[in-house]
This record gives C-alpha cells, structure tokens and sequence, in this order.
C-alpha cells in the first residue's frame, strides 16, 4: 500500500464521482502496512490531514497484525448519501491471504514489495486476483513504505 496516498486519492476519486456504484470494494494486499501514527504523519506532511478521507482512514486504521482486517466508510470520509467503501486490508503472505478472502473487488493495492517475494509471478496469485476481480477491477502497485 505503500504511503497510502493512491488508496486515498481512490477513495476521494470515488465520493467525486457523479457515476461511480453504490459500493465499492477494496483490498489492500501488504505484508507490513503502515501503523496509524505513520499513516497520519505522511497525510500531515503532505497537507492532506484535515481531508474527510484521510481522517476517516487514519481514525478507522486497524493495529498492524497479521490477517484480515475490515474498515467500512458509510456517511464519512467525504461520501456522499447511500455511498459505502469497504477496505480489507490484509496483513501477511500473499497466497494465504488471497485464499481467505471471498468477496467482489474492484481494486486491489498490492505493495511492491510484495513482487520481490517468493509467491510474486506465480500463476496461482494471478489466478486468484482474477478468482476475486469484478469485471474492469484494477490492480495498483505501491512504493514500499518508509517505516
């Protein structure tokens, strides 16, 4: 996920949209995501601490430990009426964590990372991305994340 400023920019992206879906589905594919402190430090500095969505990500930001963890944005992070995100972001390896997940995304966050890893390039992870991926889903590749 890197610093998590494309995740934010997508969730901004999405409550703009005057034709986006009424839900949209995200995850976060990252062996090691950012603690909550680094998350808002990183939105701090880049001037983007007060924006609704930063503020809900940073507030809803789960401990980092390993599995899946769920955050719903409904009624906050700038969102207009009847709009919800649903971030799963899962913490741990690759595989096993894509195995666990039964859900529709419409787009993953995989931290690159993640490509240096024993599982990246394997036809199973394609599988399973596509396994999971709602038609015109996407995948975006993050810089790690200066801990």
């Amino acid at each position: 996920m890197g610093d998590g400023l494309t995740l934010l920019a997508t969730v901004q992206r999405y409550a703009q949209s005057t034709r986006a879906p009424r839900h949209l589905d995200l995850v976060v594919l990252d062996p090691q995501p950012p603690d909550r402190v680094s998350l808002a430090a990183t939105f701090e500095r880049l001037g983007l601490a007060e924006q609704p969505a930063a503020r809900a990500l940073c507030d809803r930001w789960p401990q980092r430990s390993p599995g899946l963890h769920r955050i719903v944005f409904d009624g906050c992070a700038g969102l207009p009426p009847g709009r919800r995100v649903r971030l799963t972001l899962a913490v741990g390896p690759m595989t096993a964590m894509l195995a666990r997940l039964q859900m529709p995304v419409d787009a993953f966050f995989v931290d690159t990372a993640v490509r240096g890893s024993s599982s990246a390039g394997r036809p199973e992870i394609y599988a399973q991305l596509a396994r999971l991926a709602v038609p015109g889903a996407v995948i975006a590749l993050a810089t790690p994340f200066a801990h």
